[in-house]
């Protein structure tokens, strides 16, 4: 049966842009609604922090402000519960963090202080009702503080800080147990996966390392965790660690005994469907060439590796391929020569390579049992995007279908899988406007992002030049920043 389906974009908020540097950005906080928030710099010792807090229907409940001293930046913004947190580092490296905390129906505030002795740069800020954990590097190597929400101290998670080491995961679990999974080189100098758990207090539970075979390094892995401690394990593996392979797959049991399937990118079954047909028939003809004459099938790709989520009764690994884009800044300088009497000039061409950014192709999502089979695999075309940050595009809605969708230039793109199978093709909808006679300009959308909000619904926010030319008591042209709220409705 055909499946007719629709982006929905039922609220819309805006902010006349003031044209000032400052950024707008938003936490989504679940059904407690979305916070906005800013810094805005003044003259002196201390800048302002705006907060504007929306109800889920994007309606402003109240606007509040802060003072933050210009010595402190923010390193991440999360919600747990009916608290929004903020947490400030250092700008100069050394020193405590700050814990900015808020209440979601009131705007009440308080502020602590995390005691740090390393000056580390976080990358991961996990909280639940009576921790939080801030995990970085310091030398390249690993480093996790953990803090009490109950007694205000913080300590260094043990079993850090040896080796140069990636993190790649800092889960804080409903129990308030700390998971956290982090790549370094084993004995044998192979990249591994050591899977750390830990107490709610922060104190060392158990250690699994997961060590690949000889031939192979494991790149990047993420976890999720199910009833009687038992896990999966899931990420990319490769020859060398530039360039991933295939991804890998790791049931782990209580005792950390695991069993680990390797799945070359050749035998996904929709790996490569994101091509046009005559390129993705060039491929498997010289996979098909390989395998008869019994050759091993290589494709080397960048993957980043974004969510492992439950979905239904196994698990879903999503992920996107890029690559970097380089941009050719040639240029010339020239000299004059005699040349048969006759000056001319003769050019000397210097040639010269700058990171342009990341170029993205397609997502690809992986249904993963609970025993680490792989059940199914599909993949989403991802185009012209672009972006100097590996930032995730692609969000899922999970029904009994799996909706796909990410947003670029003002426009939504969407494809519905179930399993292998391809219920509705890649589609696009235009983002809506405020008002009906909003006609958005073209290519005027800028940082555009797509995040996952509850339940079936999304938001997508950004700033965009609208003209209008109907409606009453509206500007002719206005710059905003604005937020879209979105479902998807089958």
């Amino acid at each position: 049966m055909a499946v007719h389906a629709q982006v929905i974009q039922t609220a819309r908020y805006e902010l006349q842009e003031t044209g000032d540097d400052s950024e707008y950005k938003v936490l989504p906080w679940e059904e407690h609604g979305l916070m906005i928030y800013r810094r805005v710099e003044l003259p002196g010792n201390e800048d302002i922090f705006h907060f504007i807090k929306l109800d889920s229907t994007l309606q402003e409940q109240w606007v509040s402000s802060v003072s933050v001293s210009k010595q402190l930046s923010l390193a991440y913004a999360k919600c747990h519960g009916s608290k929004a947190n903020f947490l400030f580092k250092p700008r100069l490296g050394y020193g405590d963090f700050r814990l900015f905390s808020v209440e979601a129906d009131s705007g009440a505030n308080q502020l602590a202080t995390i005691q740090n002795v390393i000056p580390f740069s976080p990358v991961f800020f996990e909280v639940s009702n009576k921790s939080l954990v801030v995990a970085g590097y310091y030398n390249y190597r690993p480093v996790a503080i953990h803090f009490s929400l109950v007694n205000g101290q913080s300590k260094l998670l043990p079993g850090f800080f040896n080796d140069p080491g990636e993190l790649n995961q800092l889960t804080i679990n409903p129990d308030e147990t700390i998971d956290v999974v982090v790549n370094m080189r084993d004995a044998e100098k192979r990249l591994s996966l050591w899977v750390m758990n830990f107490s709610v207090d922060g104190s060392a539970i158990k250690n699994t390392i997961i060590h690949p075979p000889s031939d192979k390094n494991l790149l990047f892995g993420r976890m999720v965790k199910f009833s009687g401690d038992s896990a999966v394990v899931a990420g990319v593996y490769g020859k060398n660690q530039e360039y991933s392979r295939g991804v890998f797959i790791a049931s782990v049991n209580p005792a950390g005994e695991y069993r680990v399937r390797y799945y070359n990118f050749a035998d996904l079954k929709n790996f490569f469907k994101y091509l046009k047909i005559s390129r993705q028939n060039r491929i498997q003809e010289r996979i098909d060439r390989k395998r008869v004459k019994g050759k091993k099938v290589r494709f080397n790709y960048r993957l980043a590796v974004h969510e492992f989520v439950p979905y239904g009764d196994h698990y879903m690994l999503l992920g996107e391929a890029f690559y970097p884009v380089y941009k050719n800044t040639s240029y010339g300088t020239s000299r004059p020569t005699s040349y048969l009497g006759r000056y001319s000039q003769t050019v000397n061409w210097q040639r010269d390579f700058t990171f342009d950014g990341y170029r993205y192709t397609h997502a690809v999502s992986l249904g993963i049992a609970r025993n680490g089979q792989l059940l199914w695999d599909n993949t989403f075309e991802i185009k012209n995007v672009k972006s100097f940050t590996l930032d995730q595009y692609v969000h899922t809605l999970k029904g009994d279908n799996l909706v796909m969708l990410y947003s670029f230039d003002n426009k939504i793109y969407t494809k519905i899988i179930r399993g292998t199978q391809v219920v509705t093709p890649k589609n696009e909808e235009d983002i809506k406007g405020k008002f009906s006679a909003d006609r958005i300009k073209k290519s005027s959308t800028e940082s555009h992002q797509l995040d996952y909000w509850y339940g079936r619904y999304l938001i997508s926010y950004g700033i965009q030049q609208v003209r209008n030319l109907e409606t009453p008591h509206v500007a002719l042209n206005r710059t905003v920043f604005f937020i879209n709220k979105i479902t998807y409705k089958e």
